[in-house]
């Protein structure tokens, strides 16, 4: 087996959701944050050997109202758990932490939050 590197595994997560969930979703939070908006972080994670690595995600969706932050967060959650799959260097998912109220504490605005791990399979480069 020749070399192999990891993916930038927010960059893979959030290219996934474009057309997975409505609103945007980046790793940076906008200084305006659209009505609705899902900020994914890697948080952690460490290679399991020189072929697989462990990610883990965190996610925060936030919305026009409480509900409606309910229902982005709950989306996301059924599409890391149904979708994942579609990400092709990905082997495996876990909900780390299912979602929870998590208002934002700056603009007070209704957030729901998570966190997934992935399993995720390094691209050969040679």
């Amino acid at each position: 087996m020749g070399r192999v590197e990891f993916p930038d595994s927010e960059v893979m997560v959030t290219d996934f959701l474009k057309t997975r969930v409505e609103g945007d979703a980046a790793a940076f939070v906008p200084k305006v944050i659209p009505p609705r908006f899902i900020q994914i972080m890697r948080v952690g994670g460490a290679a399991d050997n020189r072929a697989v690595e462990t990610v883990s995600i965190s996610w925060t969706a936030w919305g026009k109202s409480k509900a409606d932050a309910s229902a982005a967060a709950q989306k996301l959650r059924s599409v890391f758990l149904n979708d994942y799959s579609a990400m092709p260097l990905v082997r495996g998912l876990t909900e780390v932490t299912g979602p929870y109220f998590d208002p934002d504490p700056d603009t007070g605005r209704a957030r729901y939050s998570g966190q997934v791990s992935l399993r995720v399979r390094g691209k050969r480069i040679i």
